[in-house]
């Protein structure tokens, strides 16, 4: 099967795939890691990939190929994409689709990819949603998300075969749109997690917490402010902040700053993704407090190391991913001092967290990997082209 994927991606991830000189052309960019995790499955699967995809740094469209894969990259306005709806987005990405047509056509997020395939009309479209608009534009109420909504509202009007990454997603689409979703949550490689569960570690605690944005929703404030109660107890413990807008001296610091609350914090903000899984498999646990959330990587990417993980029960789709509290923790995030008292719960009980951690590591084992997502894609496809 010849499998079209787009939407954002990192190409130099996929450069074990691509003939040498290409490789050497690729570039690290984007943040795609359930395209390039669906890729990579779908090769090894034994299928062709190919891959359309945008990116600020490319000036003129590129083609990097190998045996079982094609990446297309085209240009992406740094600025001002939205006055005219993403429409030279579109247009690089409908030619590069023509140029070479998949058997389906797999998009990844309702946006730009999304009306984008759907507009070269090359074969049978599938849309993967990975956020929920309304909820982005409630916490980024700017003209840019209030584009990105009605972008994310044509292709649900335009497009009868979705993939939602977690329930919450799929209830969501149904009460709005009145279309329903198949249920595929995102994964990891098996080779990404321990090879076992971890044993309670040594040494001072370390809390971690990886986001994008602080904005209201993502709710590091509340994790801010809780952090003091932690330290009462354990006073040489530290929590690390990873992602943009945690960068020393950025939003976040900022923020807490001006409250008098960064002692035992370390400002960390972006780094690469395998420094990521390397800060998870280190720290004692990782904090996820956001309020809303569709099934974000960093949580299995923590399950996956056997690191417990505690999150808002606010949150559905982050409940879901916990098994309701039977594979972590859940706090309610909104609720001053919840998040503390869970975190020094684990803390104080090394039995608990080696169980809690293992939990995590065997629902990460057992549903969250991609050898499991890849097949629920694959049977997905074929359904398409028989139908």
């Amino acid at each position: 099967m010849i499998v079209g994927l787009a939407g954002p991606c990192n190409p130099r991830a996929l450069a074990h795939h691509l003939h040498p000189e290409d490789a050497a052309r690729s570039w690290p960019c984007g943040n795609g890691l359930p395209v390039e995790g669906l890729a990579d499955a779908l090769i090894r699967h034994g299928h062709r990939v190919v891959i359309y995809t945008l990116d600020e740094q490319c000036r003129e469209p590129l083609r990097l190929s190998g045996p079982s894969l094609a990446i297309h990259i085209g240009p992406y306005r740094p600025r001002h994409r939205m006055r005219d709806g993403f429409a030279a987005e579109r247009r690089a990405l409908v030619a590069m689709m023509r140029a070479e047509p998949p058997e389906i056509l797999n998009a990844h997020w309702s946006y730009e990819h999304a009306l984008a395939a759907m507009e070269a009309d090359v074969a049978p479209v599938v849309v993967t949603i990975h956020d929920w608009a309304p909820a982005v534009l409630r916490s980024q109420f700017t003209p840019y998300r209030m584009g990105r909504l009605v972008m994310h509202a044509v292709a649900m009007a335009k497009c009868s075969r979705l993939v939602a990454v977690s329930p919450y997603v799929a209830a969501k689409t149904k009460a709005w749109f009145r279309r329903s979703c198949q249920v595929i949550a995102n994964g990891i490689v098996t080779e990404a997690t321990a090879p076992r569960p971890r044993s309670f570690p040594p040494g001072p605690p370390v809390l971690v917490a990886a986001n994008q944005g602080f904005s209201r929703f993502k709710n590091i404030s509340r994790l801010l402010q809780d952090f003091p109660l932690v330290r009462e107890v354990f006073p040489e413990a530290r929590l690390r902040l990873l992602g943009y807008g945690f960068e020393p001296g950025g939003a976040a610091e900022q923020w807490a700053a001006a409250r008098e609350l960064c002692d035992g914090i370390d400002f960390v903000g972006q780094i690469p993704a395998p420094e990521v899984l390397k800060e998870f498999a280190a720290a004692h646990m990782m904090v996820h407090p956001s309020l809303v959330e569709a099934c974000p990587m960093v949580m299995i990417e923590a399950m996956g190391q056997g690191t417990p993980v505690v999150g808002a029960a606010e949150a559905s789709a982050s409940a879901w991913m916990l098994g309701q509290g039977a594979n972590g923790v859940l706090a309610q995030a909104r609720r001053p001092g919840s998040i503390a008292q869970a975190c020094i719960a684990l803390l104080s009980d090394p039995k608990t967290w080696e169980r809690t951690g293992r939990a995590g590591w065997d629902a990460v084992r057992t549903r969250f990997t991609m050898d499991r997502v890849v097949e629920e894609y694959l049977a997905l496809y074929r359904s398409v082209l028989a139908s």
